[in-house]
């Protein structure tokens, strides 16, 4: 019989009947001898044993694998090559700040670690890929002249201690972003260049945060599936573990959903003993190692689940993963952190997209940071599908800021990007912009912040403050920056405050200056970007709002194509293009390719648009095998050469001689012999799609030039089927035997509203107007606005505009009460809202579940900036859901018109 068990104790593998008793520790030593005290023998032999033991296993720290037969030698040369090319001709300040970078590399012994980075950058950029440094690496003049950076070190005086103290303190920490999708390509290239037993990725190690625990314990405990569900997507807002019951009862959105807390109740005791437990090991996202020596003579070595390369997935080129994290790899290892941004997937898909009609086309060499129309984006907060610069917090930061060049938007970068916990006070250094008075106590306080408006804002301030009052070596300095940071729970800086200050009035400065300075230096403790760092990240911003500006509808193409690239997703990134006056295609399998693509159209008057189309890709169609893409590719690709293979034209000899698939009885089009796909019979013999593939492209749209009529190929699924069964594409011939009806066009088609929440529903996007432009006549009707008529009104004027809440924040606040933002999009483009405590408690269940609402509230201009303060929000239930709620269920509900 089996032995009944607690399900809510866990159990040892090998005998699951036994629960796990207290047993499971470390014991003391007097506890040890307690235990074996009529044996007292064997702990003194366990303490000789140990006294045995290697105090140190490791063997000594590897080297990275030299290029060449002197590193050190080759690296001067290289640079000084490179350097005319990225300084033009040379003058003393760039050779003086070159030759102490290369001094000091060569002097700690870094040669190699800067080739190892010069040389697959090198590979990436003859493989044109995208790529450019971020992190401290770009405080350096050789990385801008080897090519790992794009932000010239001299020209924005760059400190480069931050990134390699003199004293050889903190080893270099080279951090460099590529396209996302060509990313493995380059840990590909390492593992064929330097060998597969010694290149390894990082491990990271995965913990049970609260949505899993609620999830898994949910799962275990036998819970609803749907209610587990709907409750781990509801927890958001930075609900730990162990608030998880006070949230049922307090979280409007939670506890208005009528779940039944009693039996969540062993799921809320498990949570916080689970919270932050170890779940799994896993490929860290970006860690690199290279060394000289086999891996696994220093540390575990395991397969990786990545794959080197999409070329590369046998087991002699598998990237390998050491099982130390990062933190563990980083003491003993010289690591490069191979990262992605999806902003260099976005630039190299314009550059592929504009070299179709300018070969000479580059994303590199573009005048963004000197085009005056780019800062007046900026300044404008025109920045929704811009990498980097997209949130609503960062697009008011640089209408407050009025950001004017490269610096100015780096100082939003580094004020915005590190989140809610970042050190920088950027209220303050906006006032101080604007005009608000402030001065200097002491000559260096000027010269070390005065470029920030005596606000420390990068990581490099705070180490100069260090260096010169109190006379820290640079890499003292950056382990007391490090630790101010790090530590920062347990108030280092106040621990060490005694210390500064008697080191300080030691140097003798006076009192007064050191208590300003020592502020200064403990008020920077929450996260922050060294200064080469932001600029890296802000000049991507400015060449994507140049790319846009000039090349929209590549622009736009590429960003869809991207996804997930930034801050919105595709639904909003198609609307933004739509406003720009781009004009969305949606999906076509005799037009559509596997990503978006531009597309030249005209309007309804045969005009061309001036800013182009863009055409909905395969990618986008929810849930669209990979066996069906690859099949309308292959005839779209074939149709398109010079001399197309007759077996993947349309059947011309089938329509003539049975007439059972000739356009014209679908839908009155023209047979075109430049299409891959003549009909919606044609469409199926040749990629024989399974009923899922077809139901889901019938219903977005994507077989509208084949026939308009949906409802009517819904019918025909089962003899479309049927004639791809019996018909062989390859040779054109059909089963005279069978014979096939022509398609029903008479059938009663869907309605234009139930068309677009189909193509809503399955593409994840409006693909010609946005839902809520069909709700404009009815709304106007009550006296809404639309959320850009919104921003057209006056400080503290009071109206309602009716949109789709997306994108909820919950920061924290001080007071502990909590303010929601929120986006409400409608068809002319996005409004920030602001609900505080109050309303949130009254109206959160609407605006966290409701996917469309009614908010009322006033206008607020916050320094120039468009902003919404709610007074209440409300379900708003459009004409348009009655369509959704006449929606079929099943396919046989299609059959009924």
């Amino acid at each position: 019989r089996k032995i009944p068990r607690d399900v809510s104790q866990p159990q040892i593998r090998r005998f699951p009947e036994r629960a796990l008793n207290g047993d499971r520790y470390f014991r003391t030593s007097d506890e040890m001898a307690k235990l074996y005290a009529d044996r007292p023998n064997l702990i003194a032999a366990s303490l000789r044993i140990a006294e045995q033991c290697e105090d140190d296993v490791l063997p000594s720290r590897p080297e990275m694998p030299q290029l060449f037969d002197d590193d050190s030698r080759a690296l001067r040369e290289i640079v000084s090559v490179q350097a005319p090319d990225a300084y033009g001709p040379l003058k003393a300040v760039h050779r003086d700040r070159l030759e102490m970078e290369l001094d000091r590399i060569c002097r700690l012994g870094y040669a190699s670690h800067f080739l190892v980075a010069w040389d697959f950058c090198r590979w990436a950029k003859e493989q044109t890929i995208q790529s450019s440094g971020r992190g401290s690496a770009v405080d350096s003049a050789v990385a801008y002249v080897l090519g790992f950076s794009r932000i010239d070190a001299i020209t924005h005086k760059l400190h480069f201690d931050r990134f390699l103290p003199a004293d050889g303190s903190k080893r270099p920490d080279i951090d460099i972003d590529f396209e996302a999708k060509r990313r493995d390509d380059i840990r590909g290239y390492m593992i064929a260049k330097y060998g597969v037993n010694r290149v390894g990725a990082v491990c990271a190690i995965g913990t049970y945060m609260t949505r899993g625990i609620v999830r898994e314990v949910g799962k275990v405990m036998g819970l609803p599936t749907e209610t587990v569900s709907f409750l781990s997507k509801r927890i958001h807002g930075g609900i730990s573990a162990n608030q998880l019951e006070a949230a049922l009862e307090k979280r409007p959105e939670l506890r208005d959903s009528n779940i039944p807390k009693e039996k969540f109740r062993w799921v809320m005791q498990l949570a916080e003993r689970l919270m932050d437990v170890p779940r799994n090991i896993r490929t860290h996202s970006s860690g690199v190692v290279i060394s000289d020596i086999p891996l696994a003579d220093i540390v575990p070595v395991m397969w990786s689940a990545t794959p080197a390369s999409d070329e590369s997935r046998v087991s002699d080129s598998q990237l390998r993963m050491i099982q130390w994290d990062k933190r563990s790899a980083k003491h003993f290892f010289d690591k490069f952190d191979v990262l992605c941004l999806r902003g260099q997937d976005v630039l190299s898909g314009i550059e592929d997209r504009v070299r179709t009609t300018n070969t000479d086309f580059s994303a590199e060499r573009l005048p963004a940071t000197t085009d005056p129309e780019v800062y007046r984006a900026m300044r404008s907060g025109e920045l929704v599908g811009i990498p980097q610069s997209a949130s609503p917090a960062m697009r008011q930061a640089h209408v407050r800021l009025k950001t004017n060049d490269l610096h100015d938007a780096s100082l939003v970068q580094a004020g915005i990007r590190p989140g809610v916990g970042g050190a920088v006070k950027l209220n303050e250094l906006i006032a101080r912009r604007r005009g608000k008075p402030y001065q200097f106590s002491h000559p260096k306080l000027e010269e070390i912040l005065g470029f920030t408006y005596g606000i420390i804002v990068f990581q490099e301030q705070v180490d100069q403050l260090l260096q010169e009052f109190c006379e820290y070596s640079g890499g003292e300095a950056e382990d007391i920056r490090d630790a101010i940071h790090k530590r920062r729970r347990e108030d280092y800086g106040s621990m060490i405050k005694d210390k500064l200050m008697e080191r300080m009035l030691s140097l003798g400065h006076p009192l007064n200056i050191a208590e300003e300075v020592f502020d200064y230096i403990a008020g920077f403790k929450g996260y922050g970007f060294a200064q080469g760092h932001a600029l890296a990240f802000a000049e991507i911003s400015l060449r994507c709002i140049y790319l846009m500006q000039h090349y929209p509808s590549e622009y736009f193409s590429a960003l869809l194509s991207a996804q997930p690239a930034g801050y919105y997703g595709p639904a909003t990134i198609a609307n933004e293009a739509r406003i720009r006056g781009v004009k969305m295609l949606g999906l076509d399998v005799n037009q559509s390719r596997e990503l978006f693509q531009p597309e030249s159209v005209k309007n309804e008057l045969g005009i061309v648009v001036p800013k182009g189309g863009i055409r909905t890709g395969l990618m986008q169609l929810n849930g669209l095998s990979r066996n069906t893409k690859d099949r309308i590719l292959e005839h779209q690709m074939a149709i398109s050469t010079t001399e197309p293979s007759r077996s993947l034209q349309p059947l011309k000899s089938v329509q003539n001689r049975t007439r059972v698939i000739t356009l014209e009885n679908q839908g009155d089009h023209q047979v075109n012999d430049l299409l891959a796909f003549g009909g919606f019979f044609d469409f199926v013999a040749k990629t024989r799609p399974d009923r899922d593939d077809l139901e889901s492209l019938i219903l977005c749209g994507g077989l509208d030039s084949l026939c308009p009529n949906r409802r009517a190929m819904l019918w025909s699924i089962p003899q479309a089927q049927e004639f791809a069964r019996l018909v062989d594409y390859r040779t054109g011939t059909l089963n005279f035997d069978y014979e096939q009806p022509p398609l029903d066009t008479d059938i009663e088609d869907f309605t234009i509203e139930e068309k677009k929440i189909y193509e809503r529903n399955l593409l994840g996007m409006d693909v010609e107007t946005h839902l809520v432009a069909f709700e404009r006549e009815r709304i106007a009707s009550k006296g809404g606005i639309t959320t850009a008529e919104a921003k057209k009104l006056s400080h503290g004027e009071r109206a309602f505009a009716v949109g789709n809440p997306i994108r909820l924040r919950f920061p924290p606040t001080q007071s502990g009460k909590r303010v929601v933002f929120f986006d409400l999009e409608d068809e002319t483009g996005l409004l920030n809202v602001t609900c505080f405590d109050d309303i949130y408690i009254r109206y959160g269940h609407a605006i966290v579940t409701q996917p469309y609402v009614t908010v009322r509230g006033e206008y607020q201009d916050r320094d120039g900036y468009p902003a919404f303060l709610a007074t209440s929000v409300h379900p708003f239930v459009p004409v348009i859901s009655r369509a959704q709620m006449r929606l079929p269920q099943v396919i046989g509900d299609f059959l009924v018109g």
